[in-house]
């Protein structure tokens, strides 16, 4: 999670004069973007954001795709970067590939999500006395490019591209990437064999529960997976590539809502976490959206952790409500609308 504070630090050295003004004719990225005022004074500038929530929180989402692939073509370079270090190198890495030559790359962190270790990535990957500035508990690095260790970056690119884990297609800075979820591998114990119909897997991750349901339940026309982590919709896809006439993908905030409708049945293993800290309406958006994309009688089944509060909610919206597993520190509920 990307704090205001990153934000503010970020931007201080072009706003104190840190950095040197940005000429009206360079070109400008700004990777991992989220809104702050400071970008109403960068010229020429592309976002890229592939968290939906963060995309749809851009002022100027005419700007922004969930990856910018233009190499070579920009003279500044804005980063904040994550606590995930393979992610973090990734973006940094790539950034370096986007700029021209002698062009700036800017990058901030939280002093407890990996902000000791820009200028020690930058040093890996060439480039020395790296100027910096902290504020906010929070630091800001930025250097322009001389010579690059290409072999260095080539690297930390392949490091925080797709891969395979546990055989399936997935990508560091994905929710649990480098894992199979437990509570996705208990839920699926509780899809019935004859599911059948049209529906949809709300928060889809790489495609687990979703490749999983569709191997076991082979009766079910259509599934739509849903999920707000663009990365994660790509490797789902090739997870499900011999399931690709009776899937589709969507990229949504299904906290927001979402446009499928009418749908006979929904998987959902929600997350509820928010950066650090345990947000449990998360999950309650998530059953909101669920009930109103059902159907009469259709069904929802889903997974939680077991201290979540989903109860209320869901008895709240459907007609009935089971719980049909409750251990191993999860509960399963099959609700009917």
């Amino acid at each position: 999670m990307i704090t205001q504070a990153v934000l503010d630090t970020l931007f201080f050295p072009l706003q104190t004069g840190a950095l040197r003004p940005i000429p009206a004719s360079a070109r400008c990225a700004f990777l991992n973007a989220h809104q702050h005022n400071a970008l109403e004074k960068i010229p020429n500038l592309s976002l890229e954001q592939p968290f939906k929530p963060s995309y749809n929180s851009l002022s100027r989402t005419d700007l922004c795709s969930p990856l910018i692939t233009e190499d070579n073509s920009f003279d500044y370079v804005f980063i904040a970067l994550p606590k995930n270090q393979i992610e973090s190198e990734y973006l940094i890495a790539r950034g370096l590939t986007l700029l021209k030559a002698k062009g700036t790359i800017i990058a901030a962190a939280d002093n407890k999500a990996g902000g000791s270790r820009i200028a020690k990535t930058l040093k890996k990957f060439g480039l020395d006395n790296p100027q910096s500035l902290s504020k906010n508990k929070a630091k800001c690095v930025w250097v322009d490019i001389e010579t690059l260790n290409t072999s260095a970056v080539k690297t930390a690119i392949d490091q925080g591209a797709q891969t395979s884990k546990n055989g399936y297609c997935t990508q560091p800075g994905i929710y649990g990437w480098n894992k199979i979820d437990k509570g996705s591998k208990i839920l699926i114990n509780y899809i019935p064999e004859d599911l059948k119909g049209k529906g949809a897997d709300f928060g889809c991750g790489f495609g687990y529960l979703s490749k999983e349901t569709l191997n076991k339940a082979q009766k079910i026309k259509h599934l739509t997976l849903i999920e707000a982590d663009k990365r994660a919709i790509e490797c789902a896809e090739f997870n499900l590539k011999s399931y690709t006439d009776i899937i589709s993908t969507n990229w949504q905030d299904i906290t927001i809502g979402t446009n499928v409708k009418n749908l006979d049945f929904i998987i959902m293993n929600p997350p509820f976490h928010e950066g650090k800290n345990a947000n449990p309406a998360i999950g309650m958006a998530f059953i909101k959206s669920a009930y109103n994309a059902l159907k009469k009688h259709g069904y929802l089944y889903m997974v939680a952790n077991i201290q979540l509060p989903y109860e209320d909610t869901l008895n709240s919206l459907f007609y009935s409500t089971e719980k049909l597993h409750e251990g191993d520190g999860f509960k399963v509920y099959k609700a009917m609308k």
